[in-house]
């Protein structure tokens, strides 16, 4: 969740479904490692951002490059329209997977209700 920059505690707690104070304790635990920084947020300095620490990142990278390299491999060995094929249905299990999350989400009375 912090790939693409530094996120608030409480949008990373509400991320991977922790309360607050577990998010706390978890990014207590980070930090120690030197995994994790926190820092007042610029816009107000009463919040604190959390950002991956370049450690973090270079761990990460270790862990992913061999993941990286084969799906590079594998996309290599595709056609066009072998890709054109394989986008046309992550495209549709997405929309699937978000519909069906949706109507999970969706107050009782409404869509997604089962009776």
């Amino acid at each position: 969740m912090l790939a693409h920059g530094s996120q608030p505690p409480s949008v990373l707690a509400a991320g991977v479904g922790l309360t607050r104070s577990a998010m706390t304790a978890l990014l207590d635990r980070l930090a120690g490692r030197g995994l994790v920084e926190r820092q007042r947020s610029a816009r107000d300095r009463r919040q604190i951002q959390v950002r991956a620490t370049d450690r973090a990142r270079s761990e990460v990278m270790v862990l992913y490059q061999p993941l990286a390299e084969g799906g590079a491999a594998l996309l290599a060995r595709r056609s066009p329209a072998e890709l054109k094929t394989i986008l046309a249905f992550i495209e549709e299990t997405l929309a699937l997977q978000t519909q069906v999350t949706e109507n999970l989400e969706a107050p009782t009375g409404q869509a997604g209700e089962h009776g």
